[in-house]
């Protein structure tokens, strides 16, 4: 708990925890369950931000 010092902290951890949570429940367009696809989603996630960035 010393970790949720702060209600920001704990709200950011929470979107991330419920990201990855409908990420394994395949709530995303052109899902196919399988570990592999999990890994490219999440993959271009990170491409994305960084473009972003």
């Amino acid at each position: 708990m010393d970790e949720l010092q702060s209600l920001g902290i704990a709200k950011a951890k929470l979107k991330g925890v419920e990201t990855f949570r409908a990420i394994r429940k395949c709530h995303f367009a052109a899902c196919e369950p399988s570990v592999a696809n999990e890994i490219a989603f999440v993959g271009n996630l990170f491409t994305e931000a960084k473009r972003a960035a």
